[in-house]
């Protein structure tokens, strides 16, 4: 016969209770600390990077879905050009090396936020510019032509977008992003609130 625990539920065995503390990383002073009312101190969005960085790519795709939707919810997602999204590409994969945000910013001479702000599709990007970047980025015209005029699909960076938006998404969103991109790993995770 098991012990009753307060809520209702049977308790956990002492024995049992310590590995699973020392298997989280935690001593029973500190356990015994938390129960007591001590806050546990967790980084929601360190929790988040790290389980999108051992993401598979069928459930980084989901998850990259996901974290967009609570970007999203932010306001923080506009609608992107196909020009923005071509740079970034070309920015990414540049001749002969891919090139930083800063890196290209200093090549055109501009802050690098204007090129964030680009990339994110908050500014309307004039030809002149485009033709800066463009060669910047060890492409030409054409190819920027090409790529537009066709609309050739972009291959999607799942990884560095999912991250890239975590890291910008606020706390009060973070929490949910984590249940979310926990279930991904561990169907069976219980909802953090």
């Amino acid at each position: 016969m098991s012990q009753e625990g307060q809520n209702g539920r049977d308790a956990i065995p002492k024995k049992k209770l310590s590995l699973i503390v020392e298997a989280c990383g935690y001593t029973m002073d500190e356990y015994f600390e938390y129960l007591d009312g001590k806050p546990i101190p967790i980084n929601w969005k360190k929790e988040c990077l790290s389980i999108v960085k051992s993401l598979a790519n069928e459930n980084l795709r989901t998850a990259h879905t996901m974290i967009k939707v609570l970007f999203g919810e932010q306001g923080l997602e506009g609608p992107i050009s196909i020009e923005a999204k071509i740079l970034k590409f070309f920015r990414l994969n540049a001749k002969p090396t891919p090139l930083s945000i800063k890196a290209l910013a200093q090549t055109i001479k501009v802050d690098p936020s204007y090129i964030t702000h680009i990339e994110k599709g908050k500014f309307k990007i004039i030809e002149t510019r485009i033709l800066q970047i463009v060669e910047a980025c060890g492409y030409t015209m054409e190819e920027f032509l090409t790529y537009k005029n066709l609309e050739i699909e972009l291959p999607e960076d799942h990884l560095n977008d999912s991250l890239s938006m975590l890291k910008n998404l606020c706390e009060d969103k973070m929490t949910t992003a984590y249940t979310m991109l926990s279930a991904l790993i561990n169907p069976e995770a219980k909802r953090v609130t």
